[in-house]
């Protein structure tokens, strides 16, 4: 069982893969340390925010975000395994649909679709805190990440959070970098794709 480690929903527990990890390879929750670490350096700006958490797996992440005052989470997350897990813990949590949604899709899928066309909730505004955390074996490009976040689902504003392996180097522009063991988190406060 994994746990939120901060907010109103602080120790609540959430369902994980379990058994169900080795048909979900590249799958990893990331771990209470590599959070507790982001959300300190995030710090003001998870308030009100209005989070994209792509990639979701179990919905760590989103959750943790509401947790911690965020406004809304969108989890987009392709994997069915992964879709029912994130309904369960969004169930656990007591979460109104009001609060947080699930797109079932690849992340690529966002730069073909519009945001009304497939948020349940109507007209929404760009999200300005974006999660993507990968399986470390998908290999990110940076025009992935520039034509990801120059569409229209991502605030001009975004704080940008991208957990990868170490061992990666970094491509996110103006990125503070952090390492964790085998992890790291490449984070840029105000999106980098937008030059004014």
């Amino acid at each position: 069982m994994l746990s939120i480690s901060g907010g109103c929903y602080l120790g609540r527990k959430l369902s994980g893969f379990g058994a169900s990890e080795a048909e979900m390879p590249g799958f990893r929750p990331t771990t209470a340390r590599v959070r507790e670490a982001m959300f300190s350096i995030l710090g003001p700006a998870v308030k009100y925010a209005r989070v994209l958490d792509l990639y979701a797996g179990c919905g760590l992440l989103g959750f943790e975000a509401l947790s911690r005052g965020a406004s809304t989470a969108l989890a987009v997350e392709s994997a069915p395994v992964a879709q029912k897990l994130l309904k369960k813990n969004a169930s656990t949590l007591g979460l109104e649909s009001s609060q947080w949604q699930l797109l079932p899709a690849r992340v690529e899928a966002l730069l073909t679709r519009s945001p009304e066309s497939v948020v349940q909730s109507g007209e929404i505004q760009p999200f300005n805190l974006v999660f993507m955390d990968p399986p470390y074996a998908l290999a990110l490009t940076p025009e992935f990440l520039s034509a990801l976040f120059c569409s229209p689902w991502v605030s001009r504003q975004a704080t940008i959070v991208i957990e990868q392996d170490s061992k990666t180097p970094c491509f996110l522009p103006g990125a503070e970098v952090r390492a964790y063991g085998t992890s790291a988190l490449w984070i840029n406060h105000a999106n980098p794709y937008y030059v004014d």
